[in-house]
């Protein structure tokens, strides 16, 4: 035990502080040789008002050993810059030169009363006490907490341990305990700061690579394989917009006493909605998706429509009626569709579609004429992709023209 007491001051005197950085630097009077005490005391009375003189000329004199000289002189600096850490500091030089260990002690605590974090002022009072090291880590433990480094902490707890070593039952020891203990619970905050510090870099590590995969990704979907072909099933919504104008022939309208009851039909008159097969073609360019298509509908119903009312020769009123029984359609869209988002293997998509067709009415009399319909809108979905399949959900709905209505779609298509 006694050799590891003396190793541990030996290296204590001779140790040098670890992370000054950490420290504020204290503002240090250069020392100027090369001048004599005779030169010093010569120009005294015009420069004693100067504290970089006066230092300089008591460092100078207890280096001659003139101590009662040396004392004068930073005395007078001191009081001239009481605030000054370094002054005191080197007073406290000054009396170790001498021989007056308590003086100087005194000096070097008040320098640390101007500075806390003046290292040699530290380093000079635990060579006269080793008490001080309970101090010092006390400064240590201080700057660990401020930077959060546990290096900083481990150097705490040695010099509570240094301090512990020494003096077991010292007045600090408890306080030193209860320092070790601090530092090794900031210790272990830190590890786990660096552990969930480590893991979220890892996580974003692996979003980064993820996001890269998908950007690689979007950009060979992209880019290769640019041209579709593909089968769609729609179901459209009628609308009051397509309407069935009466044909004027004589046929139609004889040249009698009539009522005209019925001269137009609108298409939701006849069903709510039908559906229409599509076969489609495209090319993807960069973001966009270019799409004509032909669409194939048909309904199946039966309705009965009163035409006309009308006189007979024998005063008698007649109806004349018409049956539909269905409808069929043949029309072409062009789209012009574009990638909003894109997350491997799932898109979704926006665009604008354009369309040109007729309707022809499935009815004997061939009273009404097929109507031609054409609009502009827009459409709304998401695609999945497989491999060189793609599987598409949407809607589109008609904005202007006769095709107004809402159309829901889904098909499939073919990459190559």
């Amino acid at each position: 035990m006694r050799i590891v007491i003396i190793l541990l001051t030996v290296l204590t005197l001779s140790f040098s502080f670890r992370f000054p950085e950490l420290f504020k630097k204290t503002e240090e009077i250069p020392y100027t040789p090369g001048k004599t005490l005779h030169e010093f005391t010569s120009e005294y009375e015009i420069r004693q008002n100067e504290p970089e003189y006066l230092y300089n000329y008591a460092w100078t004199a207890a280096k001659e050993g003139k101590y009662l000289v040396a004392d004068e002189m930073i005395e007078k600096a001191m009081e001239l810059r009481p605030l000054n850490a370094f002054l005191r500091y080197a007073a406290g030089k000054i009396a170790l030169m001498e021989g007056e260990k308590e003086a100087a002690k005194s000096y070097f605590e008040r320098a640390l009363e101007n500075q806390y974090e003046y290292l040699d002022a530290w380093r000079e009072l635990i060579k006269l006490d080793r008490a001080y090291n309970f101090n010092l880590a006390e400064l240590y433990a201080e700057k660990a907490h401020l930077h959060n480094r546990a290096d900083v902490a481990d150097e705490a707890i040695r010099l509570y341990n240094v301090y512990l070593t020494d003096f077991p039952d010292g007045e600090y020891s408890i306080n030193s305990q209860s320092g070790i203990r601090k530092m090794e619970l900031l210790k272990n905050a830190i590890a786990s700061q660096k552990r969930r510090k480590s893991e979220r870099e890892e996580s974003e590590r692996k979003l980064q690579a993820m996001r890269m995969d998908r950007s690689q990704e979007k950009l060979l979907f992209r880019t290769s394989k640019p041209y579709i072909v593909g089968l769609a099933m729609t179901g459209v919504s009628s609308t009051a917009e397509v309407k069935f104008k009466i044909k004027s022939s004589a046929e139609n309208r004889p040249n009698r006493n009539y009522v005209s009851y019925k001269d137009e039909i609108t298409l939701d008159e006849l069903t709510d909605n039908f559906s229409e097969f599509v076969l489609s073609g495209g090319y993807f360019k960069g973001a966009w998706l270019f799409r004509g298509n032909i669409h194939f509908g048909s309904a199946s119903f039966r309705k009965v429509f009163t035409l006309d009312t009308v006189i007979t020769t024998g005063g008698e009123e007649k109806e004349i009626k018409f049956e539909v029984v269905g409808f069929s359609t043949t029309r072409m869209s062009g789209e012009a569709i574009y990638n909003v988002y894109y997350a491997d293997p799932f898109m979704v998509v926006a665009g604008a579609i354009a369309d040109l067709g007729y309707i022809s009415l499935n009815h004997k009399e061939e009273i009404f004429a097929n109507k031609w319909i054409a609009g502009i809108g827009f459409e709304a979905g998401a695609m999945v992709k497989y491999e060189s399949f793609i599987f598409e959900i949407g809607f589109k709905n008609g904005l202007a023209g006769s095709s107004k209505g809402t159309t829901f779609l889904f098909g499939g298509m073919y990459k190559f």
